[in-house]
Formats: C-alpha cells, structure tokens, sequence
C-alpha cells in the first residue's frame, strides 16, 4: 500500500552514508494471509493503510495517537561507517598502511 513511501525509505537509506533500517511490509494474501486468517489481499491491504504510517508521520504523533500503529520505513540511522570504506581501512592496516 504504502509503495512511494517504501521506494523513497529505500532511496533515503542508501544516500545514508552509515547504517540505516528500513523496515518495509509487503503482504502475502496466499500463504500468510491464508494461514493467519488475515483474509484477502484487499483487506490486508486495508489494514495496512489505517494501521501503519511513516517514520515521518511518527516523528509528528503524540503516543496516544501511535497507539496499536505500526512504523513503517526509516527507522534508525546509525552514524557508523560504511561497510566498504571501513573494510578498505581493515586491508590497508593488513598490509601495513595506516595504523
């Protein structure tokens, strides 16, 4: 339901220059649905829509209003350093660069 706002988490998370975790949901009416007796594709995508809301709309919500909500998108951007400069840093200290 929420596909602009998954493509722009997305987007958002790997401009990020650290860690980002982006949370998206993606139902599953054949088998999840089925098996959870979550009904159909529509009414698992009901739900979605008048239960789950962005990271940005939570930030704008007080906690009653967050209350039996689920966030959805960006949900944490963690200033550590990204995977392959860090990486780099590990081979050039192995072979007996920078210290």
């Amino acid at each position: 339901y929420h596909t602009q706002q998954t493509i722009n988490a997305i987007r958002d998370g790997i401009a990020n220059p650290g860690f980002s975790l982006i949370d998206c949901l993606s139902p599953c009416p054949t088998y999840y649905g089925r098996k959870n007796k979550k009904g159909a594709a529509g009414d698992m995508m009901r739900n979605q829509k008048e239960n789950f809301v962005t990271a940005a709309q939570a930030k704008r919500m007080s906690p009653e209003e967050l209350e039996g909500r689920y966030v959805l998108g960006v949900i944490q951007e963690l200033d550590f350093p990204e995977y392959t400069e860090a990486y780099e840093k590990v081979i050039e200290k192995a072979q007996g660069g920078a210290k």
